[in-house]
């Protein structure tokens, strides 16, 4: 499960920072954290990414973890490269408006995830060793947290219903900063008191809906889109100046 891997791997990069792991830059100064593609043998599973490299840990019997700041079409070379390279059992492949995700394993039981979103390329690999301690962990989580789980399993989609809720979102703000234009422009608001007290009635409606969303208990595909309509929804009202 996803849930696990992400805990797994936060620990990972917990011991790695504790242990004083050192990666060596290649960027000149002032430019930022670039990171070479390690010499390890967990790395030489998967092809080198294309791009900078913003961050980088591993464990060369453990696990890799790198972000890298790309276009899609170097994304895609990547999946492809990774196919090349053995990654083609148990795939979930999928996409949804401008997130992609790629999850698969080779014969030797190695997993990659990878996903990109706005220009950047997050890459997860775990050796068979990790996710056999991960598989004796998960057995031990509760009921609960399995239901979570399989719930985010099909993290690359939206929800329908998630999706359905976003986009009446930011319909209403479409008319509300329509209407309030219209408002401030007019020189007879008295007539559209009864609009502007249907409207503010709304606005309180909506807003109490996001501000109940739990962005942690969201898939992945879900709280981009989120992050994606309320971000364009924000830049409509400072615009608008509202």
């Amino acid at each position: 499960m996803r849930i696990g891997r992400i805990t797994c791997l936060i620990t990972a990069v917990v011991l790695a920072a504790a242990m004083s792991i050192t990666l060596a830059g290649c960027g000149g100064s002032g430019g930022g954290s670039e990171y070479e593609w390690p010499n390890a043998e967990i790395a030489k599973v998967i092809p080198q990414p294309e791009g900078n490299i913003t961050s980088l840990s591993f464990d060369d019997e453990e696990y890799l973890y790198a972000t890298v700041k790309c276009d899609e079409d170097q994304y895609k070379e990547f999946i492809e490269g990774s196919k090349d390279k053995g990654f083609t059992d148990d795939q979930d492949v999928s996409q949804s408006e401008d997130y992609y995700f790629f999850t698969a394993k080779n014969k030797e039981k190695y997993e990659l995830s990878a996903d990109y979103m706005d220009g950047e390329l997050s890459i997860s690999l775990y050796a068979p060793s990790d996710l056999d301690s991960e598989k004796a962990d998960t057995e031990e989580e509760t009921t609960a947290e399995e239901t979570k789980a399989e719930k985010s399993s099909d993290s690359g989609k939206v929800s329908p219903d998630f999706k359905e809720m976003m986009d009446e979102y930011e319909d209403f703000f479409d008319e509300y900063i329509a209407f309030m234009e219209k408002y401030e422009n007019s020189s007879d608001t008295a007539s559209m008191m009864t609009d502007y007290a249907k409207f503010m009635g709304e606005y309180s409606e909506y807003m109490e809906k996001i501000e109940a969303v739990d962005q942690d208990e969201l898939s992945d595909a879900d709280l981009a889109y989120y992050l994606k309509v309320t971000s364009r929804v924000n830049e409509k009202l400072a615009d608008a100046s509202l």
